[in-house]
């Protein structure tokens, strides 16, 4: 029986697959599918529609997803293909985009944090712990950071040249960093409580009911119209400009290039930008990503990730001495993560450079 309920989720859209013909190959089928799209950052309400498009084909058919539509990497390749062509903005932006979004991310980010948290400070501190305020909150300050910077990265990033942004960023970054400290200097000596260490999985899951409580009592505004039409040349390329500038993928060279372009046509053809193009958001998904330099850009990421514990490690061996601190495991992980991280990131932007030749 075909589905008559539109999938609210990606697992909905697999089960939906499975059902189809009560084949598993068939949901592996979406789920490969899905995840290659999730990976190349189209927007998640883009891909469920895209799959459940397919879904009475399927059943219809009674033959293997595979056998219908190919392979499944390659099935989602040319749907963004299909997108770019219909000018169809695809890209799901890096961060949250509204409040609710970044309540629930840091909520939800602090529940997931504070475990790994509390492993390394009994690793470090033993099983009982000293429950200072900054203590219990701490993962929630983590969450808050990474995704405040995220978000004030997006709302730089429409508005200024991409090294506006990264100064910009990089001063917030250590005046966050700088108050942290601060807190965790003045609370040292507030202790709340004395307990097992294992009482911050009770915080953690604390953390995870205020994130479910934010995602389910606070409704969801729609996203705005990204095909709305704008009135004024000048309005137009600004958005234009932010549109692509969002994506990571196109320099400022290369922005230049395409907004001199469309003034060119727009001249040619005596008619406004909007008129000869569509919407800023439209035409900016015409033009395919630059891998190359998005992976160049994540590899630099990584390196700064990388380069941070270094920074850290030095300030305690000048505060505390050389020798071997209990501290210095949870550096060392955070090094061998980041630099894993970075050396993939690196060898993947090489490769992607020399396809470019």
């Amino acid at each position: 029986m075909m589905p008559t309920r539109t999938p609210q989720t990606l697992d909905d859209v697999a089960g939906y697959f499975r059902h189809a013909r009560g084949e598993q190959a068939d949901e592996d089928w979406a789920r490969a599918a899905a995840a290659r799209l999730v990976l190349d950052d189209v927007r998640e309400p883009l891909i469920r529609e895209a799959l459940f498009e397919v879904v009475p084909v399927l059943e219809d058919a009674q033959e293997p997803a595979e056998t219908l539509f190919g392979d499944a990497i390659g099935w989602a390749k040319e749907r963004q293909a299909d997108w770019r062509s219909d000018g169809v903005p695809a890209s799901a932006p890096s961060g949250p985009r509204s409040v609710r979004a970044f309540v629930h991310g840091t909520f939800f980010g602090a529940a997931a944090a504070t475990p790994a948290f509390a492993l390394l400070r009994m690793f470090a501190d033993g099983w009982t712990l000293d429950f200072t305020l900054i203590l219990v909150i701490f993962p929630l300050l983590l969450s808050v950071g990474v995704l405040g910077f995220l978000a004030l990265w997006n709302w730089l990033v429409r508005r200024r040249a991409r090294g506006t942004a990264i100064a910009v960023t990089a001063l917030a970054l250590i005046g966050f960093s700088a108050a942290v400290a601060g807190g965790f200097a003045l609370s040292h000596e507030e202790v709340l409580w004395r307990g097992s260490g294992f009482w911050l999985f009770a915080v953690a899951a604390g953390y995870g009911l205020l994130a479910a409580g934010t995602r389910w009592i606070w409704p969801e505004l729609p996203p705005p119209d990204p095909d709305h039409q704008v009135e004024g040349d000048l309005a137009w390329k600004r958005l234009l400009a932010a549109s692509l500038r969002e994506r990571g993928d196109i320099t400022e060279g290369r922005l230049k290039v395409i907004i001199a372009d469309a003034e060119r046509h727009s001249a040619q053809s005596q008619r406004s930008l909007a008129e000869e193009f569509g919407s800023p958001a439209s035409y900016a998904a015409r033009f395919a990503p630059d891998v190359a330099v998005r992976a160049r850009r994540t590899a630099w990421g990584w390196t700064a990730v990388a380069i941070a514990p270094i920074a850290v490690f030095v300030l305690y061996g000048l505060e505390d001495g050389w020798h071997w601190q209990a501290r210095f495991l949870a550096l060392g992980l955070w090094f061998a993560g980041a630099a894993v991280a970075a050396a993939t990131s690196w060898r993947r932007a090489t490769g992607q450079a020399a396809e470019r030749f």
